[in-house]
């Protein structure tokens, strides 16, 4: 939790040979990015892992509007000037400013600096890497016990065709010498 909101980060990885990093953040954290890659390489050495940081504003204040009054004063100015020169009828209104120049009147995004945040990042994505690696490790073990499981069960069935390729191994003795008896009359094969 950070003043007027709370930190997010999500970590996902698929295996691959090297370390490919894709780490999406706020503008407002942007300068921070050579250090998290850094803090992420030291848990993963490989794989392609993608991490999502967010920052979740819970406070209506997060957001204002901003009205540019030179802005909206040099247009009406502007507006007055074409009129008179061409003589032409009208008012000129907000529907006509609002129309014309939707720059007067903008929503802002009341950023937080990001250097007081800055240890709650950390503490987030440290948090999801620990989480990261525990479910690696639980998956790691069901997969080895998996692998396991499935070499068990081919050695069975080497041991089965073993088993069936000695017990083949005459009859398919038989059967050629009564071919090759065939062939050359009643010769017997040495």
């Amino acid at each position: 939790r950070v003043p007027g909101g709370f930190i997010t980060a999500e970590v996902r990885s698929v295996n691959s040979r090297f370390l490919e990093l894709k780490i999406g953040l706020p503008r407002e954290y942007q300068a921070l990015e050579p250090d998290l890659r850094k803090r992420v390489s030291q848990w993963q050495e490989r794989g392609r892992v993608d991490i999502a940081i967010r920052r979740d504003a819970i406070e209506e204040k997060s957001r204002s509007v901003e009205v540019d009054l030179s802005l909206a004063r040099e247009s009406v100015k502007a507006w007055k000037r074409l009129q008179k020169s061409l003589g032409l009828p009208g008012e000129i209104d907000l529907a006509l400013l609002r129309r014309t120049t939707p720059d007067v009147v903008r929503l802002r995004e009341n950023a937080v600096p990001a250097k007081s945040e800055e240890a709650a990042l950390r503490k987030a994505l440290d948090q999801a890497l620990k989480a990261h690696d525990r479910e690696r490790r639980r998956e790691g073990t069901h997969l080895a016990a998996d692998m396991r499981g499935r070499l068990q069960a081919l050695e069975k069935l080497r041991r089965q065709m073993q088993q069936i390729a000695a017990e083949m191994a005459p009859i398919f003795q038989k059967r050629m010498e009564k071919r090759l008896r065939k062939i050359l009359g009643t010769q017997t094969p040495e």
